[in-house]
């Protein structure tokens, strides 16, 4: 899983704005890793040292649905691993270049997508989601909230709750938003 403080994230965000550029090794690897499985979208793949001794790459995906349509549901997979780490290897070989080390190393599928929308929702000020739940106009609602890559919405009651299911009131929020949405009774 990526996390907004990883080096991995950090550098994939840097490369998607055009303030830095993937290395040729890591290039190579993430277009052998798109042609494993079509229409999938490999953004990344950062080398870095865990520790200062434990060598890791992780391979950045667009999205959790690249990651799961690559990796299947064994996203763990020691097979899947130590393709990814020969075909690395391989890669390292035809450059000349051995200043990477490929011992022990751990391998990472994660993906970007699901990162970004947390840091999307950290910046929607709260003023936009109250003139929202406002512009509904459903006094069922108590509080919406948004939370990681989620926006929560309580109700005061849990038969207002299920009572919501039926109203469209669901429908008009998830067409206002971009978020998941998470049903909660206050």
């Amino acid at each position: 899983m990526l996390h907004v403080f990883d080096e991995a994230y950090t550098e994939t965000r840097r490369v998607l704005e055009g303030l830095a550029e993937t290395k040729p090794p890591y290039t190579a690897l993430m277009e052998w890793i798109a042609q494993q499985t079509e229409g999938i979208s490999v953004l990344n793949v950062v080398y870095w040292m865990l520790a200062r001794s434990k060598p890791c790459l992780t391979v950045v995906f667009e999205r959790q649905s690249d990651v799961i349509k690559f990796a299947g549901d064994d996203i763990g997979s020691r097979e899947l691993h130590a393709r990814i780490i020969a075909k690395f290897r391989e890669i390292l070989i035809e450059q000349r270049n051995t200043k990477i080390v490929t011992e022990n190393i751990f391998v990472i599928l994660a993906a970007f997508a699901e990162v970004e929308r947390v840091v999307a929702n950290e910046k929607v000020p709260p003023e936009a989601v109250f003139a929202f739940q406002h512009s509904l106009a459903d006094p069922s609602i108590w509080l919406m909230q948004p939370r990681g890559g989620a926006l929560r919405v309580f109700f005061h009651t849990d038969s207002q709750l299920a009572a919501s299911e039926q109203s469209g009131i669901r429908d008009k929020i998830a067409e206002g938003g971009v978020l998941p949405v998470q049903w909660t009774p206050a």
